[in-house]
């Protein structure tokens, strides 16, 4: 007694105005707290973008230059390819570049050689017989070494500026082809003016440099590398330029400056994202800036990146008002709820008068189901005896008396109730699906279903069961394990192993999507709010005898609806992607559903024969096959020729290119140093027969492998199943047709090729009426 009083003035507080008050405060401050964590994880997620940000800046400047180094080393290949690389290869090489389209900022490409002081004369007089009468190495001057650019690219009137300039009289360019010709290994100089500057439009410059070295020197040590220098493959970069081509769209809504080295002064600043800047440091909002290095071919460059005002959203910036306009709009309603709970007294009666009519409805409603319902339902008592007992229930045990009052007991065989009970405790689904051998009047002994609920109020226990009669599905499935036993005697005798073999070639890509869908449906069921929905009922159970006051007073009930409609909404929500999931897993299963029903369709039935064009069939399939390997390179490359039509099945046809075609990709996929191509021809021969012709130039086979390719079970792919080709030759000669196979060995690719005969003369069943495994010719072409 003293906890309710205790309550009830607790409620009564809660109903007053000096409790709504107390309440207002609490929620303000709530509202505070929610605004001062929203400041907090708007300003954490600023900084892990802008940390992403400058990531990405990072990565995109060193991946552009490494993409800018493999195309100085293919410059070098070229001089290592030829000893004489003379203006036009050079301006070719370059050409087929596409340096404005695909490296952007790189100004021009060149070859420099080291003069030695003693054969600069005779260096210009040949340059000059080239015809350039007016080269001149620059800038003039006694030097005791000299280099000269005799090849740069594109010719323009900007680059001939370059052309003749001795790179080594300028220290800084110096130093970075020491360091390129003594390591080996691309260098990058520090920042620089190019020649190529004028007036206008003045960017800072860098030059990357790469040696070349004459064939067969022995490199180990920097001054063999020296003495084998025979020049050096250089880009040359104009800063601007190369930034906007490469962190353009990175830089939107932040600011970038990048310097040579670590002093971040204003002589080393290379790149400047904001043209209007002055040599200060950007002001970032809030602590959004960063600097990083960079290392690029040995070359050190430091980057200051600071966000914009952009880079804060609008809706980010002003998401802690709307917080806390929520919150206090929140508060007010609340704080007017509570005032007016009161009020809702007399309406929260008539509610709970209307859902007790409702209640007593519903429970008449539900006797009506029970007692109209097939299912035998009894409800028991803790002690074991039956209370009640619905109309079916005595027409199952076959009771002419009335079932209540008798123990349950009596109408189980060998079992105790008490027993099923405990058992029900060990199951899931509230004791669903338990088996026991029940008892009718007359002795009878019948298998029975039986599922058991426990219904608990005011601490008395009850027992909901509902027993199902067994007999007649046990009957079925006895029958149906027979059906079953002769049809798997009889699948075996019409060879239903060759029908699995063909399906398990088809079946496993479906079943990574069945697998997929599958998973899907878990996750759905793993996160459902089925488990809210048990514990709302538990509250409702909790609170059966008092649910109108828990509902007007109690500040859980008070939520409770609410609480109920987001469960529901969650609830539909689940249904709706089950109901999609559950849609596309259908449509799997009907595929192969689909693919076994060919598959056996193509083992017990003839093929249906047609006039079909051989260059559509052929055509057809290469479109078929164009998208596998697409980015290994394969080129599918047809000399069709107009045949007549053939008399034939289209499908069976198609499976055996398609699959042939797609062993010549997979043939030459992994070859390396010469293209990889797949050659597809049709010919009529003698006005017989039509020719169709798969050849690639892969890995070829030996004499063994193609006298065993067409056999049943043999592959020579790892992850490969040995049906595809011996699938193939089956069909060719259910066709009427050959599959042959010839390979000038090892390296030298592979011909396969189908004969189909012209004419309904020459079309042939045998495939079908023979169940033997023959394997069609192979043959083997000597080189």
């Amino acid at each position: 007694m003293n906890a309710i009083s205790k309550f009830s003035r607790i409620l009564q507080l809660a109903h007053s105005r000096n409790g709504a008050r107390i309440i207002l405060c609490g929620s303000l401050l709530l509202t505070f707290l929610a605004w001062h964590l929203t400041n907090l994880h708007v300003a954490q997620r600023h900084r892990e973008r802008f940390a992403f940000r400058v990531s990405e800046i990072q990565s995109r400047i060193s991946e552009r230059m490494l993409e800018y180094e493999q195309v100085l080393r293919g410059g070098v290949s070229l001089f290592s390819a030829t000893d004489d690389v003379n203006r036009t290869a050079w301006a070719n090489y370059v050409k087929h570049c596409r340096l404005p389209r695909y490296f952007p900022g790189i100004q021009a490409m060149g070859f420099a050689v080291p003069v030695p002081q003693k054969q600069l004369a005779a260096h210009v007089a040949a340059v000059r017989a080239e015809g350039f009468p007016d080269y001149q190495v620059t800038p003039q001057g006694d030097r005791e070494d000299y280099t000269a650019i005799v090849l740069i690219e594109p010719f323009d009137w900007r680059n001939r500026r370059a052309f003749g300039y001795d790179m080594y009289s300028d220290a800084t360019r110096r130093k970075a082809m020491d360091t390129a010709a003594s390591s080996g290994f691309p260098a990058i100089s520090g920042k620089i003016t190019l020649v190529q500057e004028t007036d206008e439009d003045v960017q800072a410059g860098v030059l990357c440099y790469l040696p070349v070295y004459r064939n067969e020197a022995n490199l180990d040590t920097p001054a063999q590398r020296k003495t084998a220098l025979r020049g050096w493959v250089y880009a040359a970069f104009r800063c601007d330029d190369l930034m906007r081509g490469t962190i353009n769209e990175s830089v939107a809504d932040v600011e970038c400056r990048i310097f040579d080295g670590r002093v971040t002064s204003e002589p080393n600043l290379l790149f400047n994202s904001e043209s209007n800047l002055d040599g200060d440091r950007p002001e970032p909002p809030g602590d959004l800036y960063a600097q990083v290095p960079v290392t690029l071919s040995g070359r050190e460059w430091t980057l200051q990146i600071a966000a914009k005002p952009k880079f804060v959203s609008g809706s980010e910036s002003s998401l802690s008002s709307w917080v806390v306009c929520g919150g206090l709009t929140i508060d007010m309603l609340l704080f007017a709820v509570i005032s007016g709970l009161g009020r809702q007294r007399e309406n929260a009666l008539a509610i709970a008068n209307r859902m007790t009519k409702e209640l007593s409805e519903s429970e008449l409603w539900t006797r009506s189901i029970l007692e109209n319902a097939s299912e035998a339902i009894l409800s028991v008592s803790e002690a074991g005896t039956i209370l009640a007992a619905n109309h079916a229930a005595h027409t199952v045990f076959e009771w002419k008396r009335s079932l209540v009052n008798l123990p349950i007991d009596a109408l189980l065989v060998n079992a105790r109730f008490e027993d099923l009970v405990e058992a029900a405790k060990d199951t899931t689904h509230d004791g669903n699906d338990l088996t026991a051998r029940c008892r009718r009047l007359s002795g009878t002994v019948f298998p029975c279903r039986i599922s058991i609920g426990r219904v608990s109020v005011d601490s008395k226990t009850r027992f909901t069961i509902i027993a199902h009669d067994e007999t007649a599905r046990m009957e079925s499935e006895t029958q149906i394990a027979d059906i079953n036993r002769q049809l798997i005697e009889s699948s075996h005798k019409a060879g239903i192993a060759e029908v699995a073999t063909g399906v398990l070639h088809n079946v496993g890509n479906v079943l990574n999507s069945v697998t997929t869908s599958s998973g899907a449906i878990s996750k759905i069921l793993e996160q459902s709010a089925v488990s809210q929905l048990a514990a709302a009922s538990e509250i409702l159970r909790q609170h059966a005898e008092d649910l109108e006051d828990f509902l007007t007073n109690d500040p859980r009930g008070v939520h409770f609806p609410g609480f109920l409609e987001q469960v529901s909404s969650a609830l539909i929500d689940d249904q709706t992607q089950l109901k999609d999931e559950n849609r596309r897993l259908i449509e799997q299963i009907q595929h192969i559903r689909e693919i076994i029903r060919v598959q056996q369709e193509e083992v017990i039935a003839s093929p249906v024969r047609l006039p079909e064009s051989p260059v559509e069939l052929m055509n057809q399939a290469v479109q078929i096959c164009e998208s596998r390997h697409a980015k290994s390179g394969i080129q599918i490359q047809t000399e069709i020729d107009d045949c007549p039509t053939v008399l034939s099945d289209r499908h069976k046809i198609l499976q055996v290119l398609t699959n042939l075609i797609a062993n010549a990709q997979d043939a030459v996929a992994d070859i390396t140093g010469r293209p990889r191509i797949v050659t597809v021809r049709t010919r009529t021969m003698n006005n017989e027969r039509v020719e169709f012709i798969v050849e690639d130039n892969g890995v070829g086979m030996t004499e063994s492998v193609v006298s065993k390719v067409l056999n049943f079970g043999f592959t020579t792919k790892r992850d490969g199943h040995g049906f595809g080709l011996h699938s193939c030759a089956q069909a060719a000669k259910a066709l009427g047709g050959e599959l042959h196979v010839r390979s000038d060995g090892i390296n030298r690719g592979s011909v396969f090729s189908l004969f189909l005969p012209l004419g309904a003369d020459h079309a042939s069943d045998a495939g079908h009426n023979s169940p033997d495994l023959e394997m069609p010719s192979a043959k083997l072409v000597a080189q």
